[in-house]
């Protein structure tokens, strides 16, 4: 990968930090959020709530789960057998690699963060594919698949373009497999995104050109191909709109009728997206990632600003996403207010002797 010279220290002693930093952030959200657009006192929901929560999200998403847990095993699997498909085309390449390798000797190669990624959204893209109902309110519909497959089909076109932003790593195998997941996500985001295109072809063009227009002036100098080097921050940039459509379309359906966007579909996207998400913005993240600004690398514009800032946004529009969602599950259910008031009547009326309604009047006028 021609990124390698690319590569800095990664600084694992600020990890904790940048672990502390996203964990505020989320607190933050979450205590915010239901407040300034449901109408929901600050407090409302606490992290007990949240926890429960997540965890009844969990539980229906049960087989999506172990489908996510089979996926770790495997790469763990291909970690302990080692990059010995990786094949270097001179001596400094190598010394390269071995670098980067004691750099990051768990992961063996930041890449590997990348690699998942892509995993982890083929696998939210399948759950929906599988388990989604005609009715239910998907967030992964409308402008964020638009801008998904906008992605996508740029990640492809580079791919066919350029070998030099190939990922590497155990995960990888040699390249090929990254490629042929973002190739495996295309028919399924068409599908996705066919009835935003049908029904506002205008506005989609619109988007999609108007993103493609500000990524084409900020890109990096690696392929010594400018239009190749574009491909590589527009897909980032669009990935960047398809995380705020997609908050967007979860903060709708909250709102809106309950029963469309409670689908195990829609909860295993709910609590896959902000875990993709956090992969990539620590891999760009500068002095603590893999992805250090060097200005001999800057093709055009401020390619390493858009990588960073476009994959924190990222990460914060699933996360709202998903703090919404959540809420919603426990929060907003209609029944909540019988429910309080059902053992009141419960104990009006006697269980061992049926009572007619004239019964239960003349009882409740002498409470």
């Amino acid at each position: 990968m021609a990124l390698l010279g690319a590569i800095g220290y990664a600084n694992l002693m600020a990890a904790p930090q940048v672990i502390a930093c996203s964990l505020t952030a989320a607190a933050v959200l979450g205590f915010e959020l239901p407040q300034r657009v449901a109408g929901l006192r600050s407090g409302a929901v606490s992290t007990r709530q949240y926890a429960s929560g997540a965890a009844r999200v969990a539980l229906r998403c049960a087989p999506e789960m172990l489908c996510v847990a089979g996926a770790l095993g495997v790469a763990v699997l291909l970690r302990l057998r080692g990059d010995v498909d990786d094949v270097w085309l001179n001596p400094q390449q190598a010394q390269i690699w071995e670098q980067i390798k004691q750099e990051w000797p768990i992961l063996c190669g930041a890449d590997t963060l990348l690699n998942f990624q892509a995993w982890l959204r083929l696998l939210a893209l399948m759950a929906v594919a599988a388990r989604a109902k005609m009715d239910e309110e998907l967030p992964m519909t409308g402008m964020a698949a638009v801008f998904m497959l906008a992605a996508m089909t740029a990640r492809t076109a580079l791919a066919t373009r350029t070998s030099n932003y190939r990922l590497e790593g155990p995960l990888a195998l040699g390249g090929d497999l990254p490629i042929a997941v973002e190739l495996a996500m295309l028919p399924r985001l068409a599908c996705l995104s066919a009835r935003a295109v049908r029904q506002t072809p205008v506005a989609a063009a619109a988007w999609v050109g108007g993103v493609t227009w500000f990524a084409s002036f900020h890109f990096l100098n690696l392929a010594t191909n400018p239009d190749a080097d574009k491909l590589f921050t527009l897909a980032h940039a669009m990935e960047m709109f398809a995380a705020f459509a997609f908050m967007v379309n979860t903060i709708v359906a909250v709102c809106g009728p309950r029963e469309k966007m409670r689908g195990a579909a829609a909860g295993f996207m709910q609590l896959v997206m902000p875990c993709q998400a956090a992969l990539s913005a620590y891999y760009f993240m500068p002095s603590v990632g893999a992805f250090n600004p060097n200005p001999n690398l800057v093709g055009g514009g401020r390619p390493f600003c858009l990588l960073v800032w476009a994959n924190l946004f990222q990460l914060m529009a699933y996360l709202c996403s998903a703090a919404f969602f959540v809420a919603g599950c426990f929060l907003f259910a209609p029944e909540s207010a019988e429910a309080a008031d059902a053992p009141l009547l419960v104990g009006i009326v006697d269980k061992d002797e049926p009572k007619t309604t004239d019964d239960v009047t003349e009882d409740l006028l002498e409470l």
